[in-house]
């Protein structure tokens, strides 16, 4: 089976067409809640969801699910629902074609902590840039080209949508993500007193739609957003205190409330401060961190 022959495969028919006959070549990480597979001849990467998944029922998953039915399509990140034989009931994102970096992104690794500074992470840009055309599917998103039953709210600065993980019924799994409209905000390092008024607003729509819409508790309802983050392009994830979040954790995520303050504080507060951040040791972004504290004699 080739990527070409599968991505020419539209709708239902890409998991048909590949569910079957996929070889499992290496289990990229697991936990009692996930497992997120490679097949890294092909470039593809499965994220499957449940209770607590064997290697042996992940297997069954891929070669005889039934009932599979394709919810999202967005190249290169897919979202499948289906039952496997025994049955267990399950939740796939599929990524395909898989870069090498969505590859890393999902491997098991240690994790160091590193005091970066903002001159550090001004030495990242050319690395942000070269991450730039993997936004395409969050492009799709705000252009209204694709997930547009998702999309939860628009706004000129943002809109929400309900991540791919929600299936949007279970409230105790609630999850949602704010993207902003402009492009050329990337990170947490962007953020000052000119973004602070999206960042209040992205607040108070999100507790409104998980109040309104879906009958959440304001009190449970957590607005954060990662840093160094999966994506280069500036988002706020929401869920709730019910749910189960794996980055929810020190030196990942930062809360929406603390980041509005310290920018209330101190107008360019995350362009003066060190941030201490948790990052896996074989992430690109660790590695320039550290070639660039070694030019200096020092390692981080």
């Amino acid at each position: 089976m080739s990527i070409q022959q599968v991505t020419e495969n539209p709708g239902q028919a890409i998991w048909d067409s590949f569910g079957s006959k996929l070889e499992l070549v290496e289990i990229l990480s697991q936990n009692v809640n996930s497992k997120s597979v490679a097949d890294s001849g092909e470039s593809v990467v499965i994220y499957a969801e449940r209770g607590q998944m064997d290697s042996n029922v992940l297997e069954s998953v891929i070669a005889n699910s039934i009932d599979t039915k394709e919810i999202v399509k967005n190249p290169p990140f897919y979202k499948y629902e289906g039952v496997c034989v025994q049955p267990t009931p399950f939740n796939a994102t599929v990524i395909m074609p898989a870069t090498d970096d969505h590859i890393e992104r999902y491997r098991f690794s240690k994790y160091v902590l590193v005091d970066e500074s903002f001159d550090m992470y001004q030495k990242l840009s050319s690395y942000i840039q070269s991450q730039l055309s993997l936004n395409d599917w969050v492009y799709n998103i705000l252009d209204g080209l694709t997930e547009v039953d998702r999309v939860l709210m628009r706004d000129d600065d943002f809109l929400i949508i309900a991540d791919l993980k929600w299936n949007m019924v279970d409230k105790k799994s609630a999850y949602c993500l704010a993207l902003t409209t402009r492009r050329d905000l990337y990170s947490l390092r962007e953020m000052d007193e000119t973004t602070l008024p999206i960042l209040i607003k992205i607040r108070k729509a999100a507790k409104e739609i998980m109040v309104k819409k879906f009958g959440i508790e304001e009190n449970t309802i957590q607005m954060f957003v990662h840093y160094h983050p999966s994506f280069y392009h500036f988002h706020v994830h929401i869920d709730t205190t019910s749910r189960e979040t794996p980055g929810l954790y020190v030196g990942k995520a930062h809360f929406l409330d603390d980041i509005i303050k310290n920018i209330q504080l101190i107008s360019n507060y995350y362009q003066k401060v060190d941030l201490k951040i948790r990052i896996p040791e074989k992430r690109s972004v660790f590695m320039i961190l550290n070639a660039e504290q070694q030019k200096k004699g020092e390692d981080i």
